[in-house]
């Protein structure tokens, strides 16, 4: 993705953000989250809501974007946003606008969600631990728990700008980079 693209992803993300922030919470990040990684894996549907513009014909495109909107439970203010994108010819720039709509929306609130990885269950005292210690950075912290036995022993949290690991996994590849630089 171009320069560009980016600064006009950031932008509409950032106006999309400035008219529907006050109306969103943190379960619709995890909605964009979904919505993203389908995009990401499924490009075709970019490819068809661009056709819909092709088509000439509202009711299609309409359709399209009620059914997309449907498909992820998402807030229906996202369709302004959709169609914008599609009439302007910037429809695929649609997974980066959905990074950025994550990542603004994380700072500006200071609500943030963590995906936390560890080999094995991490006991309530553990976790406990960990979200307090993430919440003396003065923000609210949300999380997905994950079982990664690549980390090999330790724990590993991260959000769209925030990483805390202290899994062996992270130490060792910390001495690789120390070892070659």
């Amino acid at each position: 993705m171009t320069k560009n693209n980016l600064i006009l992803a950031r932008k509409y993300a950032q106006a999309y953000l400035n008219i529907n922030l006050n109306n969103l919470n943190i379960k619709d990040l995890d909605k964009f989250i979904i919505a993203k990684d389908f995009i990401n894996t499924n490009f075709s549907i970019l490819v068809i809501l661009n056709l819909s513009l092709k088509f000439n014909n509202n009711k299609i495109r309409e359709d399209l974007i009620s059914k997309f909107i449907t498909k992820f439970n998402l807030n229906k203010s996202f369709s302004d946003l959709l169609n914008l994108l599609i009439l302007n010819k910037r429809i695929f720039i649609l997974s980066k606008v959905l990074d950025y709509i994550i990542i603004l929306y994380q700072e500006d609130t200071k609500n943030y969600i963590f995906d936390i990885s560890s080999p094995e269950d991490i006991s309530k005292n553990n976790l406990n631990f960990l979200v307090n210690y993430l919440e003396k950075l003065n923000i609210k912290v949300d999380y997905n728990l994950n079982i990664n036995k690549k980390l090999i022993a330790g724990i590993r949290a991260e959000s769209c700008n925030n990483l805390w690991d202290s899994s062996i996994q992270g130490k060792l590849q910390k001495m690789l980079i120390e070892l070659v630089n």
